[in-house]
């Protein structure tokens, strides 16, 4: 069974993280999409849906890149242990549910999800 660490960098080399023009910010909305099952839809998909606004996820993205200090593993990593969570809960989840979910840092290291990373 892959590691969180193994499939973050997985993810990395499947998105590009190595070209020029990397944006970390597409790169978690990206993943998010990816982990929500969203990324199999054709791009004129997401024009039309109100559910898969693109804009509105890379906001949120945003928002956890800068919660995080600019550290894309740890962002990734939340994503992954809020997608899992979700999943045991049965719950419907957004990146904005990593900062409902956890509301420090302290609280989110403190969690099993967290300490996967590692």
């Amino acid at each position: 069974m892959e590691t969180l660490k193994e499939i973050i960098q997985r993810r990395k080399l499947e998105l590009g993280q190595d070209k020029k023009r990397f944006n970390p910010v597409h790169f978690i909305a990206d993943t998010f999409f990816h982990l929500k099952g969203w990324d199999k839809y054709p791009k004129n998909h997401y024009k039309n849906s109100k559910k898969l606004n693109y804009g509105r996820y890379a906001k949120e993205a945003r928002d956890l890149y800068d919660y995080c200090d600019h550290d894309l593993d740890l962002a990734i990593s939340y994503l992954y242990g809020i997608a899992s969570e979700a999943k045991m809960n049965k719950m419907d989840w957004v990146i904005s549910t990593i900062f409902k979910r956890w509301k420090s840092k302290q609280n989110a290291k403190n969690s099993s999800h967290y300490n996967q990373r590692k």
